[in-house]
């Protein structure tokens, strides 16, 4: 049975928010886990300011998707790649060359992260939501000369942001999914009906245009 590692990192208690590493720079190292991207799924690959949507496919300025990786200093780019809506990929994340005394990769057992840039935006956009499968049947942490298959991933951003990039980036328009899309259903993070008149909590709305956002509810 194929295993799913789903990894939420709620940007309410992590800072990578906060961070800017665009454009991505990445040190190569000795050994390299493979992260495929198919064109099969790149409709699960999405950008979010909660409560509006944009499929990763329809931006249309150039985008470059990165693994991340953090050290006692903070995060860094542990390996990216150039999204395209032609083919399917792959993102080499690199691992952490064990000769020497500083963090310049990823560490076994550690968890995958990701982020984005976006042509003309001057922020990097980090990943609230991972799902990930691993090829080989092993577990779905980071391991050297691994294969991964990214099935799904949602990015956090402004509304500032989803509103430039539906007029400069998308032929998406943003103001008419606004007033013409509704919510059919509220589930939490286990996919369980979720009231948010009555729970507290992070939860996920689903559109009748298929969309999702994250919500946060204290």
């Amino acid at each position: 049975m194929k295993k799913i590692f789903l990894l939420f990192l709620f940007t309410c208690f992590i800072s990578f928010g906060q961070t800017n590493l665009c454009p991505f720079s990445y040190t190569g190292t000795d050994s390299n886990a493979t992260i495929a991207i198919t064109q099969e799924n790149a409709a699960n690959f999405m950008i979010t300011d909660d409560t509006n949507t944009i499929s990763i496919s329809d931006i249309e300025c150039p985008i470059e998707i990165g693994v991340i990786a953090s050290d006692w200093n903070g995060i860094f780019c542990a390996g990216s790649s150039s999204w395209t809506n032609e083919e399917n990929f792959a993102i080499a994340a690199w691992s952490d060359d064990s000769t020497s005394p500083e963090i310049d990769g990823m560490l076994t057992g550690s968890n995958f992260a990701f982020a984005i840039c976006i042509e003309g935006c001057e922020d990097t956009f980090y990943s609230s939501s991972v799902a990930i499968s691993n090829i080989t049947g092993g577990g779905n942490t980071f391991t050297p000369n691994g294969m991964y298959l990214l099935e799904s991933v949602v990015f956090n951003c402004s509304s500032s942001v989803i509103d430039d990039l539906s007029q400069s980036c998308s032929s998406i328009d943003i103001t008419e999914n606004r007033v013409h899309k509704s919510v059919i259903k509220t589930v939490d993070l286990l996919g369980r009906d979720f009231n948010p008149s009555v729970d507290s909590g992070v939860y996920l709305e689903l559109y009748d245009d298929k969309s999702v956002s994250k919500v946060c509810r204290f």
